[in-house]
C-alpha cells in the first residue's frame, strides 16, 4: 500500500510559456569524482572525470529527453590490532542541464540505497537552494525553465571512528538510481512571477 505527501518549492521567475515538445533539455557537464584514504597513506582524489556512459553510469540527451542512471559505491572500514587501520572510498556525481521551457521530470528511488549520513541527493536551480531527494520516495514534478544541478555524494568517511567490532567494514550505494526529464506534447503554462515546482512522491514498498 502506498501513501502519497505532496511538497511545494518556490523558483522565483518570470511567467514562461511552453510550446510542443522540443529538444529543450541540454546536457551541459556530467562528471564523477573519487576520494580513498587509508591509514598511513595520503588522500587520493581522482576526478572530476566524465560519466562513462555504460550501462552502470549514463547521462545523455536524445529524442526522448534526459535520461540519467547512476551506479556508484562508498565503502569504509576498520580494523583494531596492534594498530588502528581504517580507510574509505567517498563517491559523487554532479549533473549539470539547461531547460529552455518547463518540462516534466520523474526521479526513481531505490530503496536500499539510502543510509542516513552517508548519503545525500540533492536538485538545485540557479541561483535557489537545493531541493533534497529521498531515495525511500519516486519523486515527480514539473521543472521551470533554467539551469539545475543534479548532484549526490556517498560519505564513506563518515563511517570512521566506529566504536563497536574490532573489525568491521560497510558500504552504500547508489543503486540503478534515474532521473529523467521527458518533454511531454502539448503546452505547459505557468503564470506569475513565482513558479511552482510542485513535487509528488511516492513511497516505496
Amino acid at each position: 500500500m502506498s501513501a502519497r505527501l505532496f511538497t511545494a518549492v518556490v523558483f522565483t521567475g518570470a511567467a514562461t510559456f511552453a510550446g510542443p515538445a522540443a529538444a529543450a533539455v541540454n546536457l551541459v557537464s556530467a562528471d564523477i569524482t573519487q576520494e580513498t584514504w587509508s591509514t598511513g597513506s595520503p588522500r587520493t582524489v581522482t576526478g572530476p572525470s566524465p560519466f562513462p556512459n555504460d550501462t552502470q553510469n549514463f547521462a545523455g540527451v536524445g529524442e526522448d529527453g534526459l535520461n540519467t542512471v547512476v551506479n556508484l559505491t562508498g565503502r569504509f572500514s576498520h580494523a583494531v590490532g596492534n594498530f588502528l587501520n581504517e580507510s574509505y572510498t567517498n563517491q559523487q556525481f554532479r549533473i549539470v542541464f539547461q531547460l529552455d521551457e518547463p518540462e516534466p521530470f520523474t526521479f526513481k528511488a531505490t530503496s536500499d540505497v539510502y543510509a542516513r549520513g552517508l548519503t545525500q541527493i540533492t536538485l538545485q536551480a540557479e541561483g535557489q537552494p537545493p531541493v533534497p531527494f529521498n531515495p525511500f520516495f519516486d519523486t515527480t514534478g514539473t521543472l521551470p525553465a533554467g539551469l539545475y544541478t543534479y548532484s549526490g555524494a556517498i560519505n564513506g568517511s563518515g563511517g570512521l571512528g566506529y566504536a563497536g567490532d574490532r573489525f568491521f567494514s560497510n558500504s552504500v550505494s547508489f543503486r540503478d538510481m534515474r532521473l529523467t526529464v521527458v518533454p511531454e506534447p502539448g503546452a505547459l503554462a505557468l503564470v506569475g512571477a513565482g513558479t511552482v515546482l510542485v513535487l509528488r512522491r511516492r513511497r516505496s514498498r
